[in-house]
């Protein structure tokens, strides 16, 4: 249910129309606002972002991205690099 959630989102997204844009953000703050999963969706958080720059309210954008940096953090760990021969 919840990817069915996200997709349809991220449809509305695709409209870029103002009223789609600000009813998949509602979606996306709910879906985030879940127990459950919390702010770590990655859908949810790739969705609010993507609304706040439609909706041309980029301080919100990265204050979405930027809150999540422990999540980056872990994903962009160095990898160990090996010897060539």
């Amino acid at each position: 249910m919840l990817s069915y959630q996200l997709l349809q989102g991220m449809l509305q997204l695709a409209t870029k129309n103002k009223a789609n844009i600000e009813r998949a953000l509602q979606d996306f703050l709910n879906i985030a606002a879940q127990e459950q999963q919390g702010r770590e969706n990655v859908g949810a958080i790739l969705g609010m972002a993507t609304a706040y720059q439609l909706l041309k309210q980029t301080p919100k954008a990265r204050s979405v991205q930027v809150s999540f940096q422990h999540w980056l953090v872990i994903t962009n760990l160095p990898h160990k690099k090996t010897k060539k021969s």
